[in-house]
């Protein structure tokens, strides 16, 4: 089927295109490389833990700090909030960097009577937009939402935040895994058994992974698209992060919000609307090259066509 905003649009290369054979770019990185070495269950404890502390013994004092992994920052921030370690969840206030109303489907279904405190001070769960953060001090949890900045996570940590929280899943594409930075003191128990923690510290400390390479490549990516679509939008938080989860644009034109993120979808990018922001949250990672890029930025101006009020 093709689309009917593709059939009207002539000027779109890809109008005579079935929905189908869209390209398909999703908001995290998919490594299939870890997903394939996830199936085996034999990775040796004693390689897999000097390998990982190798790799990031140049960025955190494991004297002081304690690395933790969990299945999913969802789960993590479910056991944690409902433990006698964490504030209670019926007392747990929320916010984000942006001040806004943007709440994302994990947090709502993990506590679900919540709202957002409007605040960037004494919360006890802080929420990174996208990897757009200042260095805000005065919370228990960090969530670093789609990002990974160690050097973020430390600042926080020596300023009196107890935990730093990342998704490996949507910063790096593992097939599962949070990683949580704690101080010592703090004592948390993993819902992941020992086999699959040590997959995860395998993987974390493979001699080919350089999250500085990385947080590189995302950012360099990210200044491309945003220079392909100024004509359209500009960046939303003015600054590109030291590792960007995302690409957030604030669109110069109104634009439905809901329409936009169903046509983005059916035209093979799972990006999203930054709801009750007007501006657009986009692919910006390892996983895709500058030739996916230009593809992007031709589908994002076909879609804003569409979605404009």
């Amino acid at each position: 089927m093709i689309l009917r905003c593709c059939e009207d649009d002539r000027n779109f290369n890809f109008h005579s295109v079935h929905r189908e054979l869209f390209p398909s770019y999703r908001l995290e990185a998919t490594n299939k490389s870890a997903f394939v070495r996830s199936q085996y269950r034999t990775t040796k404890a004693l390689n897999a833990r000097t390998s990982f502390l190798r790799n990031f013994e140049k960025y955190l004092d494991f004297s002081k700090y304690h690395v933790y992994f969990f299945s999913s920052s969802r789960q993590f921030l479910r056991t944690y909030f409902n433990s006698d370690i964490g504030q209670p969840v019926a007392e747990i206030k929320v916010a984000n960097y942006s001040n806004s109303a943007y709440l994302s489907s994990c947090i709502s279904e993990i506590f679900p009577s919540i709202s957002l405190n409007i605040s960037n001070n004494g919360n006890h769960l802080f929420i990174c937009d996208f990897g757009f953060a200042e260095l805000t001090n005065d919370n228990e949890v960090i969530d670093d939402a789609w990002s990974f900045d160690l050097v973020r996570a430390i600042t926080h940590l020596e300023n009196g935040s107890k935990i730093y929280l990342a998704s490996l899943t949507k910063s790096f594409g593992m097939p599962f895994g949070s990683m949580v930075i704690a101080h010592k003191s703090k004592l948390l128990q993993s819902d992941l058994e020992e086999h699959q923690q040590l997959f995860l510290m395998q993987e974390m400390g493979r001699s080919d992974w350089d999250f500085k390479q990385i947080s590189e490549r995302r950012r360099y990516l990210m200044e491309i698209l945003l220079l392909g679509l100024q004509d359209v939008g500009s960046n939303y938080f003015d600054f590109v992060p030291e590792f960007p989860g995302a690409a957030v644009i604030k669109l110069k034109s109104k634009f439905d919000e809901v329409e936009f993120k169903t046509l983005l979808n059916l035209h093979g990018i799972r990006g999203t609307s930054y709801f009750g922001n007007q501006a657009i949250v986009v692919p910006c990672h390892q996983g895709i090259d500058e030739n996916d890029v230009q593809i992007m930025i031709e589908i994002i101006k076909h879609v804003c066509n569409y979605s404009i009020k």
